[in-house]
């Protein structure tokens, strides 16, 4: 692989791509096509002549608000004739179940992944070779293909049809034994919307000191204490002001006190009282015991100078329930191009979107 780059044939598999294509082209395939659909990325498609012909497909498809036939692509003026010639290749023909079709998916994506390594190595190699090497931006592009790499969502379609998957669904739904979303602990919105979701993105957004932070830390309170873990990432505040927040929710002690604490005021040396301290400690003593018998997590990662990408790399392999990110215009933005500050913003939501998709966690990002 070193040394073939992605020429190599251990990257590419030409006849899975072609019957992903003739099955996508074959309209009595309804399951395996339908699968097929939803799940086939572009990058999936190696070969020039695959990659043009899916493109055309999804194009027409989205024209049309159907797939296209293979006789309609035979005539589409758009082809080349190299891809119009693969049209024509008996060899591979196309799958009709929907096993089949995952199957497919399975091999394509696992070359795809090695594809976006093998284009992450070589990518890392030419910026540490350079005169001017600077290690972060080789972090940055590893740690972006890395989240390329994963970023694959494999949920299966919602399909009303003859051939759908409408009753299956539904008496999944109906029977389902886990929750899809996590309390917040605000009881009137926790009635009416259930919680956060599991598998998505929420964003609280508010004015300059409109108690965004206040109200996400209790979020994450709120949700410990009932079992789950979470991930509190704050770009603006240290250690020790998160613990003081932190300290002054869990312990019913006011946080100006704590703030205060070991402070000068108009010749006076501020100190909490006895009683508040012993309060302090007790709850902590509670935390850690809670800990111990429930699992549950509640971590503060202060953090700086730092992207969404490094944080959902750090954060990954721990198993958060709720993931807060505090907030998103004190993050630095990926490797953005030219993009405006709108678009580099919606890049940041929608790596976090993916991220909490593939890991089924709650993301929430303040705003």
């Amino acid at each position: 692989l070193q040394n073939s780059g992605l020429n190599s044939p251990l990257l590419r598999d030409l006849p899975n791509e072609i019957m992903a294509i003739m099955t996508l082209a074959d309209e009595t395939a309804h399951d395996a096509r339908a699968y097929l659909a939803v799940n086939l990325r572009r990058d999936h498609f190696f070969d020039p002549r695959t990659t043009e012909i899916h493109r055309l497909i999804m194009a027409l498809a989205k024209r049309r608000k159907n797939l296209p036939s293979w006789k309609t692509l035979k005539a589409a003026s758009q082809l080349s004739a190299e891809a119009k010639e693969l049209l024509d290749e008996e060899s591979y023909p196309p799958v009709k179940t929907e096993g089949d079709a995952e199957q497919i998916i399975s091999v394509l994506e696992r070359l795809r992944q090695g594809r976006v390594i093998i284009t992450m190595y070589d990518a890392t190699m030419d910026k540490m070779q350079a005169e001017d090497a600077d290690p972060q931006e080789a972090f940055t592009i590893i740690e972006q293909g890395l989240l390329d790499a994963r970023a694959f969502s494999s949920d299966e379609a919602l399909r009303v049809s003859p051939n759908g998957n409408l009753a299956e669904a539904l008496e999944a739904l109906l029977e389902r034994k886990s929750p899809s979303t996590i309390p917040t602990g605000f009881r009137d919105f926790d009635d009416e919307a259930g919680g956060l979701p599991r598998g998505g993105l929420t964003t609280i957004a508010a004015s300059s000191g409109g108690g965004k932070s206040c109200m996400a830390l209790q979020i994450c309170v709120n949700a410990f204490w009932d079992g789950y873990s979470c991930a509190l990432v704050t770009l603006e505040m240290n250690r020790d002001q998160m613990l003081g927040r932190m300290a002054a929710n869990v312990a019913n002690v006011n946080y100006r006190d704590i703030n205060l604490q070991g402070n000068t005021i108009r010749g006076k040396l501020h100190t909490l009282s006895d009683m508040q301290k012993t309060k302090m400690r007790k709850a902590k003593d509670k935390m850690l015991k809670h800990t111990e018998d429930t699992g549950a997590r509640l971590e503060i990662f202060p953090m700086q100078d730092t992207t969404i990408s490094e944080i959902a790399l750090q954060l990954r392999a721990f198993d958060y329930d709720i993931i807060v990110i505090d907030y998103i215009n004190l993050l630095n933005k990926d490797d953005s191009g030219e993009q405006n500050e709108a678009q580099a913003l919606g890049e940041i939501a929608r790596i976090a979107k993916v991220q909490a998709s593939s890991t089924n966690s709650a993301w929430i990002v303040l705003a």
